[in-house]
């Protein structure tokens, strides 16, 4: 008989597939955003956007041929042979727009998955999230700050996960938040939230913060003293005590102002 995983165990594999999958989601997007603003695809058409150039461009093109019979019965040729004459040319670039682009849409989704495919997508991906500006905390919408989480409903809190998701793969210049850490106490489990909240990163390194956490995460696994729930005040001390001592020992420059810490129970 096949012995069951620990629940535990589980949910991190799930938690770990799901950020395998928004990094391919995001790996794939970088992808699609460089090849699309490369010369060779720059004037491209999507597939949707051919059919409205093609419902404008016939509508035009049948506009202009109308007005050219209406200005030759008023005996004005000159006015008819010009409206005519711009009708198929804007009919000829029309064509050629919308059959190039039906070529290169083809050559836009081999190119695709060959640089998808080969990792060079990945490194591009990497490089730039090595590269990547903090972000604007003023520039930023949090519908659900982290201080209403104990608060929310099943619903809600779905919610709110996501939109902690957003902020996996970025920092601000006021705040940073952790991906979400599972905590097992007496055969129960919860879900740990963390946010740093500082006036300057001093020393911080945002791409050095995946071997921190995992740190933060696997000193969670001693902190047995307090339920999570019933002793949350000093169960969060001891969480920020965990954090504090983590921090320091990676970036001595750094000085969180707040850690904000949110519980929530594992149904």
């Amino acid at each position: 008989m096949k012995e069951k995983k620990p629940l535990e165990e589980v949910i991190r594999e799930d938690m770990q597939k799901t950020l395998e999958a928004q990094e391919r989601k995001l790996v794939q997007m970088t992808a699609e955003g460089k090849l699309s603003s490369s010369r060779k695809y720059v004037m491209m058409l999507s597939w949707q956007t051919m059919i409205i150039v093609a419902l404008i461009g016939t509508f035009a093109v049948g506009c202009l041929i109308a007005n050219g019979f209406h200005n030759l019965k008023l005996m004005n040729d000159r006015a008819a042979y010009f409206d005519w004459g711009f009708a198929a040319v804007l009919g000829v670039v029309v064509i050629i727009w919308i059959a190039r682009s039906v070529v290169l849409q083809k050559q836009y989704k081999a190119d695709l998955e060959s640089y998808v495919s080969s990792g060079q997508a990945k490194l591009d991906f990497d490089k730039d999230m090595g590269t990547m500006e903090l972000k604007k905390a003023e520039n930023v919408t949090i519908r659900y700050p982290i201080e209403v989480f104990e608060r929310l409903s099943d619903d809600e809190m779905s919610l709110a996960e996501d939109e902690w998701d957003e902020f996996l793969l970025f920092a601000t210049d006021r705040f940073y938040r952790m991906g979400f850490m599972t905590h097992a106490h007496e055969g129960e489990l919860y879900q740990v939230f963390i946010e740093l909240r500082y006036q300057e990163l001093g020393d911080l390194n945002i791409n050095e913060m995946d071997s921190v956490e995992e740190r933060i995460e696997d000193g969670l696994e001693e902190l047995q003293e307090h339920d999570p729930v019933t002793q949350a005040r000093e169960f969060k001390e001891d969480v920020k005590d965990l954090i504090r001592k983590v921090l320091a020992e990676r970036f001595p420059y750094f000085r969180a102002d707040e850690i904000c810490i949110a519980v929530r129970k594992i149904s």
